[in-house]
């Protein structure tokens, strides 16, 4: 795709995850603040969903965002012809939890991990006692 024909001209990408204890909610819940960065930043966001426990549980919503991250990375330029120089990764609560595991998977495996990790209230430690 030529830069010329370019949907967006900038060289950043946010990807949101969404929150809700890992049991609710989804990106639809977070649209208003979510078009609120778009439109305020000039830059695409694109929020990525996950299957929510008790009926999916663990590591299903992690793969989930992970399917969602790599196939942005892989095919954003070819559909949007966004070419992501800077990602900014971000979630509240359950999704701040995903987005800090996402990275450390990223970390991992040797593949692109985001260029900025802002998790928003985290849910971290999940620990009953």
């Amino acid at each position: 795709m030529n830069r010329e024909h370019r949907i967006y001209k900038g060289d950043s990408l946010i990807i949101h995850i969404h929150g809700g204890g890992f049991i609710a909610l989804d990106s639809n819940d977070h649209q208003s603040y979510l078009r609120s960065w778009a439109n305020k930043t000039q830059v695409p966001v694109f929020s990525i969903d996950y299957r929510l426990a008790p009926e999916f549980p663990f590591p299903l919503a992690l793969d989930d965002v992970w399917q969602g991250y790599k196939y942005l990375v892989e095919n954003v330029e070819k559909l949007f012809g966004i070419r992501p120089e800077k990602i900014l990764m971000t979630g509240d609560s359950a999704g701040g939890n995903l987005a800090i595991a996402l990275t450390l998977w990223c970390i991992k495996i040797g593949y692109r991990k985001p260029n900025i990790l802002f998790p928003c209230y985290p849910a971290l430690n999940l620990d009953l006692n």
